[in-house]
């Protein structure tokens, strides 16, 4: 029998044993005992969920529940930017914190700190919770850590009051590659959030639903395939288990829902994956390391990594992180000429759209075959602005003819502005993100982000460039004195932690925490305009259910950015 079936009997057999499968929809059945609170708020996180491909199918009609309680029954996000690097687990805990990765230091699903040479990895059975220990921000849970809140699945809970895991059938499912059936327990397990609460007494004030099967069939199957279609259709029953028995009960009119994402999926054709561990070592004659750290001893450590040369990280397949050993060891920086010579002869790789690296404090270099410039921030008083330097060519569109002398410059742009600027662009909110991403020591000396449809892995499909595809992620809010079938023009998924906690009338609670990068959107949200009501300039670009950020109005550049005016 093959493997799937098996996993699909035992699988059944072991949810009826242990009460994860409900014999029939979820109700919403509480005790009146159950303490509600005045307000709730309902997250999907639905990782790998391309934006094109989700368009594509709810134009066909075959995401009905989430046309039906988010498309029209909430308000989308026309442009909404994930965080950089477009990468699962730097986002899972930017979606908690509201801050940038380069500001909790989760840099991706593997990270290398030269300061401690850890080198941890969250994507084995063993280890991907571990991601927990690993930052200091505080978690929407650790917030509302008075409140009653519940996780369904999501590795990323620090500070949760309780998690649904169901590790063995998930395990198994998860062996026998019937990733759906993950995502489909999620959606009924609400049945035991809902005995649990009655046990517990209390309604969770948050409830998070992760789904993590889409994304791996995206890696395994490409996001274009037929598979990856019927993941997002398992997905799309299971919401709306969830939000049909949420809505037929007493909490419908005190209840927020999001969904969102983590990162677009982008197919890679066979002939477009660039080994770059494999140039390493053939054109640089440089021993690489690709891999996690066990160690726990620092001097055990040491020893093994003074085995490399380089270590590199292309986790998601479409960034490239590259940490360099410097002339006294790992614990020191390499030499700025070394740096140099080096992405000399990565910008010349097909399969590399850009490759970026730190310059002077509070700038980041950026560099292609034809183009040489520096992204710049400055701070005054509170508010950090943003500016982008031009030594040679054009930055991919953004400005609206070729630089005539070298030194040019746009003018300083907070961040909110540089988001409005460059978020339907190519390489949206890439200005500020990438200055923000350097801030971390754990960012890498070198980053490549790939081309259009390369990848520097095997996948069938992945994410992590900084171009459209991968950064534009579908994020819709739905709930009371919102907008039915409205729409807002942007926001970052860092904005959905204190858009979440205004909602729930609990904003107060940031002024007592470290300052975040997000901020809240409900006050759009609340008056968002309905699809039909678009400017001129919105309406020409095409999707009434999704935009696609690769259409253009006739006043955009040829690769979809708005011209930045020059000056001082």
């Amino acid at each position: 029998m093959h493997p799937t079936r098996i996993g699909l009997l035992v699988n059944a057999v072991l949810l009826s044993a242990t009460g994860c499968l409900a014999p029939r929809l979820p109700e919403v059945n509480l005790s009146d005992k159950v303490r509600i609170p005045d307000k709730s708020a309902v997250i999907f996180f639905v990782d790998g969920m391309d934006r094109r491909r989700m368009q594509e199918l709810l134009e066909a009609g075959e995401l009905p529940n989430i046309k039906k309680h988010f498309v029209d029954g909430g308000v989308g996000v026309k442009y909404a930017v994930t965080s950089m690097p477009a990468i699962t687990y730097p986002n899972s805990v930017s979606l908690l914190t509201g801050c940038l990765p380069g500001h909790h230091d989760i840099m991706g699903n593997l990270w290398f700190d030269r300061r401690t040479l850890e080198i941890p990895d969250y994507i084995h059975a063993g280890s991907y919770r571990s991601v927990n220990e690993h930052f200091d921000r505080k978690t929407i849970y650790e917030i509302l850590h008075d409140h009653f809140t519940v996780n369904v699945q999501f590795h990323t809970r620090r500070g949760v009051t309780h998690t649904f895991d169901h590790v063995v059938p998930t395990g198994i499912d998860w062996y026998t590659h019937n990733f759906s059936g993950v995502d489909r327990r999620v959606g009924y397990t609400f049945s035991n959030v809902i005995r649990l609460a009655n046990r517990a007494r209390r309604w969770p004030t948050v409830i998070m639903f992760y789904f993590p099967g889409v994304d791996e069939t995206g890696h395994r199957y490409g996001s274009d395939s037929a598979r990856y279609a019927e993941a997002l259709k398992v997905v799309d029953h299971s919401i709306g288990l969830v939000c049909e028995a949420i809505k037929a009960s007493e909490l419908v009119d005190r209840t927020y829902f999001v969904l969102t994402t983590d990162h677009g999926h982008v197919p890679t054709p066979p002939d477009r994956h660039f080994d770059l561990a494999g140039w390493f070592e053939r054109e640089r004659d440089l021993k690489v390391r690709t891999e996690c750290l066990k160690s726990k001893s620092y001097d055990q450590r040491q020893r093994q990594l003074n085995q490399n040369d380089v270590i590199l990280f292309t986790d998601g397949g479409r960034r490239a992180v590259i940490h360099l050993r410097g002339r006294g060891g790992w614990y020191s920086q390499p030499d700025q000429a070394e740096v140099d010579e080096l992405i000399d002869q990565l910008v010349q790789i097909p399969a590399v759209e850009l490759v970026v690296c730190r310059g002077q404090p509070h700038q980041v270099r950026m560099r292609t075959r034809d183009l040489s410039a520096a992204a710049e921030r400055k701070v005054e008083g509170s508010t950090a602005f943003y500016r982008l330097r031009l030594f040679e060519g054009n930055w991919l569109g953004y400005l609206e003819k070729p630089i005539p002398e070298s030194g040019l410059v746009s003018p300083w742009h907070d961040s909110r502005d540089w988001l409005r600027i460059s978020a339907r662009g190519y390489c949206p909110d890439f200005v500020v993100q990438i200055v923000e991403m350097f801030d971390s020591p754990r960012a890498g000396d070198i980053v490549l982000f790939a081309a259009e449809d390369w990848a520097f892995d095997g996948w069938s499909s992945g994410h992590g460039s900084c171009l459209a595809a991968d950064m534009h992620v579908p994020m819709y809010f739905a709930g009371p004195e919102l907008q039915a079938g409205g729409q807002i023009d942007y926001a970052r998924n860092v904005d959905i932690m204190p858009t979440v906690l205004d909602l729930l009338g609990q904003a107060h609670r940031l002024n007592d925490i470290e300052p975040i990068d997000g901020r809240s959107v409900a006050g759009e949200l609340r008056h968002a305009r309905k699809q039909g009501e678009q400017t001129t300039a919105a309406t020409a670009d095409p999707g009434s259910v999704l935009s696609d950020p690769a259409a253009q109005p006739p006043d955009v550049r040829p690769r979809g950015v708005e011209p930045l005016g020059l000056g001082g």
